[in-house]
């Protein structure tokens, strides 16, 4: 709003309209979109209206970012705990991270939940680049179902598809692709 308030009834519409057009999905607080202009408290109000609007229509995979793994943990957890169908966790760095931080977070996380997870590999985006090794490795644990990848690489892509045909379904978030 005006006010910088977070717009409910826009937002309820908004899920309307968009399960009125047939969308398969719905995925709120995705990492180019909202989430970096919204608190704590924003987001898990965000997820709880779309969540509850979309009544089981279509999926809500709801989006978790953090650079901090307890955080996220503890967001994955909100999220489900409020219906959310999956998560897109995504893993924000300032600084260069091991193959072992990496492998660790998702874990952490997976292993909090129930429900499935999408990888998100958006390396321009976030500071973090999954790389195949670390994608087939994470591909084994049984919540993480999923990889959306923007990193704009086709080979990196192709690849991981080989790799992962039989683990993982993968979507590309490049416009290009």
């Amino acid at each position: 709003t005006k006010d910088g308030r977070l717009n409910v009834k826009v937002l309820r519409q908004l899920v309307n309209d968009l399960i009125e057009a047939n969308v398969s999905g719905l995925n709120p607080l995705a990492s180019t979109g909202e989430i970096a202009y919204l608190t704590e408290r924003e987001r898990t109000k965000v997820a709880r209206v779309v969540i509850d609007e979309a009544r089981g229509c279509v999926p809500v995979v709801v989006g978790v970012e953090s650079t901090a793994t307890q955080l996220a943990v503890d967001k994955a957890k909100k999220y489900q705990e409020i219906g959310a169908d999956a998560l897109l966790m995504i893993l924000r760095s300032y600084l260069p991270l091991s193959k072992s931080s990496i492998l660790d977070h998702f874990f952490c996380v997976a292993d909090a939940v129930s429900c499935p997870i999408v990888l998100y590999n958006n390396p321009r985006l976030t500071g973090v680049d999954l790389a195949e090794d670390v994608v087939i490795e994470l591909a084994q644990h049984p919540n993480i179902q999923y990889l959306k990848d923007a990193s704009g690489l086709t080979g990196h892509l192709l690849s991981l598809a080989n790799l992962c045909a039989d683990s993982l379904r993968i979507f590309s978030g490049s416009a290009h692709i």
